[in-house]
């Protein structure tokens, strides 16, 4: 048999198939010098570590379901907003850990919601879920927002 290095193939140790050699990971160079390949396959280890990520990162996700949920919104916020964790802690004290709307306190302050303009990107402030929401349904239109208001002082009786 020829040495790892030299061969043309090799046979997955999982699924058994037998494969050109650019189909395995390389490891390392052995103390021969020549180049040593996975016994995995990468179609398998790719199989394997998806496997091992979906069982082990569930259980990290259960186990720190708090601090993983923040540190997801954190890093969806700078993504999509361009807002780091500092910059939305200095809008929350700018605007008294309160909604910009309602005025009503945010009962969980890290779940504020990030307002911005649609048309040109630009963060307007933070809004608490509610708020937010109606600004959505009025699909950021103020003329609606303004007949809205109209309807409902009208309505008063």
């Amino acid at each position: 048999m020829l040495p790892i290095a030299d061969q043309e193939e090799r046979t997955c140790v999982d699924c058994g198939e037998a494969k050109p050699i650019m189909r395995f990971h390389r490891k390392r160079i052995g103390t021969d010098g020549r180049q040593q390949y996975q016994s995995y396959c990468k179609d398998c280890q790719r199989k394997r570590g998806k496997a091992t990520a979906d069982k082990h990162g569930a259980a990290y996700r259960e186990r720190n379901r708090d601090t993983y949920n923040i540190r997801k919104r954190e890093q969806q916020r700078l993504k999509k907003y361009g807002v780091s964790q500092g910059q939305f802690d200095a809008m929350l004290v700018g605007q008294g850990g309160r909604c910009c709307i309602c005025l009503g306190a945010f009962e969980r302050p890290q779940s504020a919601c990030v307002d911005h303009c649609h048309k040109t990107g630009k963060v307007r402030g933070l809004l608490c879920d509610l708020c937010n929401r109606a600004i959505g349904y009025l699909k950021d239109d103020a003329t609606r927002a303004e007949r809205l208001a109209r309807y409902l002082q009208e309505g008063d009786i």
